[in-house]
């Protein structure tokens, strides 16, 4: 039944996908910038206004056609549309501007003010654009920027500004660190951009997205092993029950033997069974802890209500909730990487010899008492658990620290994968359904 299940929902994934030849799934395209004096070029990614109405862009490089840069006014490095003394010659070239235009940005600016969400400036700058013979408009944003209200710039898969009524020119966004850190970072000293060419073009969508597979991969990866991760603790559980039940079986029997058919005194009697039932040890007293917790739709139901709150407070308080999402993630990861990593060497016998001294000696040595009360810190731990949790804080700290880094989401799927085969394990469902 489970496998008719996944082949569906894979036939009507598959069925999902489509590569759109009339339509744009996204916005993203990519520029080619080149240096047309030391042939150096990198490409970058953008985002493309009309992705909705018009997909005509190259798709490849090869087939994209080369456009100069310049600066608005002839002025180098201004990209303030309000800004210019002369008449600017930019015809057929790619120029950038500022996609915001603000109260200091000058008197074109003005009449805008009184709009509610400055509406019809961007059309204003398109529409100058149009009038100087520009090529293609490059708009920048300042990442994070407070436009309005609760409104922050970023750019994203289907980024678009609605407020454009037309336009007769290919329109492009990007951040402004982008064009000023990385993109003229490639132009000779003392050009300013001026040798620099722009390609812009947008490979064609597949009709199998292969990274739609390697997120399938990943969440049947996470729930098949946190699955079988659950289902090898309830038989473990299981099995200690059992021998729980057989121990205080024969604890009893042996007990009631030396009450029954001892032959001291009633003293002596009563002495030794004090003894054999401390002999047996606390441990064997108390019954095995649970394993999984059982999952019903009232858990189901309170953890979807806050997740829902916890998103809504991510929505009001972005920047606050971010880094405090990063901080548990980087907490959470570490514990459950090292969980993860510590039930795969389990089997491995070497590595078992316990440091000099527990979590709680150390309290015990500056704090004069003992601060923690769980088992994990009474005993001392292993050498490879310390280098295993160790390993499994600097994966998740080294993410932290990059994380803004374009190849950062590496780390961040393991870390999420870890998470989530930790907490799976953790669950126990009574049913599929």
């Amino acid at each position: 039944m489970s496998a008719t299940c996944n082949a569906i929902c894979i036939v009507l994934t598959v069925l999902s996908w489509k590569g759109v030849a009339s339509q744009y799934d996204s916005s993203y395209a990519f520029v080619d910038v080149k240096n047309a004096a030391t042939n150096q070029h990198e490409r970058f990614c953008v985002n493309y206004e009309q992705f909705k109405t018009n997909t005509n862009l190259p798709t490849t490089v090869e087939d994209a056609t080369a456009v100069k840069m310049s600066w608005w006014g002839s002025e180098d490095g201004n990209t303030n549309v309000c800004k210019t003394e002369t008449r600017p010659n930019m015809a057929g070239t790619v120029v950038p501007l500022n996609y915001r235009l603000e109260n200091s940005s000058g008197p074109c600016a003005y009449p805008f003010q009184k709009q509610g969400a400055w509406r019809g400036a961007f059309q204003y700058q398109v529409d100058q654009l149009t009038q100087h013979n520009v090529s293609t408009g490059l708009f920048l944003l300042r990442r994070g920027y407070n436009f309005f209200t609760n409104w922050h710039d970023f750019l994203f898969s289907d980024f678009y500004d609605p407020d454009l009524n037309h336009s007769s020119i290919p329109l492009f966004f990007t951040y402004n660190h982008t064009l000023f850190d990385d993109m003229l970072k490639l132009s000779s000293p003392g050009q300013s951009g001026a040798d620099l060419e722009m390609r812009f073009y947008r490979p064609p969508s597949h009709v199998f997205d292969a990274s739609m597979l390697i997120i399938w991969i990943l969440a049947v990866f996470s729930i098949t092993m946190g699955g079988y991760w659950s289902g090898r603790r309830k038989i473990s559980l299981h099995s200690k029950e059992r021998k729980y039940l057989v121990d205080q079986e024969k604890q009893t029997s042996v007990v009631s033997q030396s009450t029954t058919t001892t032959t001291m005194d009633d003293s002596e009697g009563t002495a030794d069974v004090e003894r054999l039932r401390r002999t047996s040890g606390p441990r064997q007293q108390q019954p095995p802890q649970p394993a999984t917790t059982p999952v019903n739709c009232c858990t189901i139901i309170v953890m979807l209500i806050v997740i829902v709150g916890v998103l809504m407070l991510g929505y009001y308080f972005r920047f606050v909730m971010v880094y405090i999402f990063n901080v548990l993630l980087v907490v959470g990861g570490t514990f459950a990487m090292f969980g993860c990593l510590a039930a795969l060497v389990g089997p491995i016998p070497c590595g078992r010899c316990r440091v000099c001294k527990s979590i709680n000696d150390l309290t015990q040595s500056v704090f004069k008492r003992e601060v923690f009360h769980w088992d994990c810190c009474q005993q001392r731990p292993m050498w490879r658990s310390v280098f295993l949790f160790l390993l499994s804080a600097s994966v998740t700290i080294t993410w932290f620290i990059i994380r803004n880094n374009a190849y950062a989401f590496i780390l961040l799927d393991i870390i999420n994968v870890c998470l989530c085969i930790h907490v799976i394990k953790g669950l126990r469902f009574p049913s599929l359904k």
